[in-house]
């Protein structure tokens, strides 16, 4: 009885202990099993986004919309009403131009006035990383796979969204652009899709930025193309049921009267109907221009949709017909102008996915062999350096070429529009069109401009046209008399200095035009008094 009572007593006093013992290591059981695993493939899903968010930390602010955009947010902000008329230019001064595009105009401003233009490139970045996982997620909701999705994606974004992506309000359509596209993508697969969105983005995108327009065309297209195949009854691809198809269709519609929740209501017809009204628009700015295998971009590009539509075309998995209308139609478009590249990555890169997926899947598969934890979070913790060290804080102190350091890009003539601005203030200029856009930003109330990125605005008076026969130099002394100008600022290594050669010889050789100012990047000469 003794010895019964002393072991008794020896297991009640390691009882505790031994509870202890055993919700210890259940304890450490869960943490283990719920702790997550980091894979490669979940390493191949994050190469689009950090690829994105590092080409978007080296972007340069070019000599482009960006800064009159900046101005307007700027006033907006400052006078807390919209702006009605121009108020930048002297040959447009007072003419109404609506501000379609305010709410992204605020955004920029308000970015910049917290974090200069470092914050305004790290939210640009931040902006191209969130795009990229939302066509990660459209390709693995289309049943493309991990390691397919992580690759196609990044393709298309290397090639097709990031080289198009400045720091302008249609970056906000191109997250709005991919998030419709997955939502679409969603519902083509019977999973719930969240179809009220269309209407409520649809607010949000008509106020910052026009590319609205696509976004309500792939769903008209999306819609068309699935109608046919359920009038088909399946024979192009497998239809969706009527009521799925009946609450796309509906919510459609619904994106139309949200497209009037804008300040000017109806106006808004104008936004789209001011870029056909001229197409001298698409022979003279680049990116409304067709591309071309002349140059590496344009021949990645068009080498891209080559294999798309091969892929598309040869995968054991037959293309639907929505499919097939979908990719068509935005290939179309990217090949009529640069800008509508971006538009066939976000709207291709899913289905060339699935499809590429249904290839892959006639490949030998050998066997898999286990990962290498180490070598996972190696890589994974190498990704998060690179994009800490490609911060635009630091740019300056990066192992970059000299004129890959700034945060402007090196053809900005600010030491010209500097030197004009404050040796001739008031003065009536001729300028290249791109440096109009950087002249409204920081000449401010010192200079009015000639015309600067608001194509739409000069178009309508023939302004434009002026513009051209200037550049020309096709009676030049008599348009810029009528003008009177005084001065012209001539580019030497912009995009415009070929065109303006012309010009130029005309001025060096003109008795009563002198050079006044020149450095590596512009010329400025002034006309000797009369």
């Amino acid at each position: 009885m003794q010895r019964a009572g002393a072991a008794l007593g020896c297991a009640a006093a390691e009882a505790p202990l031994l509870w202890r013992r055993t919700t210890l290591q259940t304890n450490l059981a869960v943490r283990t099993a719920v702790r997550p695993r980091l894979t490669l493939a979940t390493i191949w899903l994050a190469l689009p986004v950090f690829l994105a968010a590092g080409q978007g930390e080296l972007h340069q602010i070019a000599v482009s919309d960006f800064w009159w955009h900046l101005r307007y947010g700027q006033l907006i902000v400052e006078t807390g009403g919209l702006p009605s008329y121009d108020q930048f230019s002297y040959t447009m001064a007072g003419a109404f131009y609506p501000l379609f595009q305010w709410l992204g105009e605020v955004y920029l401003y308000l970015t910049y006035r917290l974090g200069g233009l470092e914050l305004v490139i790290l939210a640009n970045a931040l902006l191209m990383a969130a795009v990229a996982w939302l066509m990660v997620l459209a390709a693995l909701q289309a049943g493309a796979g991990q390691r397919v999705s992580g690759v196609l994606v990044a393709l298309f974004v290397f090639i097709c969204v990031s080289p198009a992506t400045d720091t302008r309000p249609q970056l906000i359509g191109y997250l709005l652009g991919a998030l419709w596209v997955l939502e679409l993508t969603r519902w083509r697969a019977g999973r719930p899709a969240r179809l009220w969105l269309f209407p409520l983005t649809t607010i949000l995108w008509v106020n910052s930025n026009g590319t609205v327009s696509l976004g309500l065309g792939l769903l008209a297209v999306t819609w068309l193309g699935h109608l046919l195949q359920y009038r088909l009854r399946g024979k192009l691809g497998q239809p969706v049921g009527a009521d799925s198809l009946r609450r796309l269709g509906l919510a459609a519609l619904a994106c139309l009267p949200a497209l009037l929740v804008n300040p000017y209501g109806l106006g808004v017809a104008r936004y789209f109907a001011d870029y056909t009204r001229d197409p001298g628009m698409f022979r003279m700015i680049s990116e409304w221009q067709a591309p071309a295998a002349d140059n590496l971009a344009g021949a990645l590009f068009l080498g891209l949709l080559a294999v798309s539509l091969l892929v598309a075309a040869l995968a054991p998995r037959r293309l639907e017909l929505a499919e097939a209308l979908t990719l068509l139609a935005f290939a179309a478009l990217a090949l009529t102008s640069w800008r509508g590249i971006p538009w066939f990555g976000l709207v291709a890169a899913p289905i060339v996915a699935r499809q590429a997926r249904s290839l892959a899947d006639l490949l030998p598969m050998g066997q898999q062999t286990g990962e290498s934890a180490l070598l996972n979070w190696t890589l994974a913790g190498t990704l998060v350096v690179v994009a800490l060290l490609l911060l635009p804080w630091w740019r300056a102190g990066l192992p970059l070429p000299a004129e890959q350091r700034g945060l402007v890009a090196p053809d900005t003539p600010r030491a010209a529009v500097e030197y004009a601005a404050s040796r001739y203030p008031g003065e009536r200029f001729y300028h290249p069109y791109a440096t109009g856009s950087y002249m409204v930003w920081e000449a401010r109330d010192r200079l009015q401009v000639f015309v600067d990125g608001r194509y739409d605005l000069y178009a309508q008076a023939g302004v434009m046209k002026d513009y051209r026969q200037i550049v020309r130099a096709e009676d030049w002394e008599d348009v810029l008399a009528r003008y009177g100008i005084r001065h012209v600022v001539v580019s030497l290594d912009s995009v415009e200095a070929n065109s303006m050669k012309p010009l130029l010889e005309e001025l060096r050789r003109s008795p009563i035009w002198k050079q006044v100012y020149e450095d590596e990047h512009a010329l400025i000469f002034a006309r000797e008094a009369d």
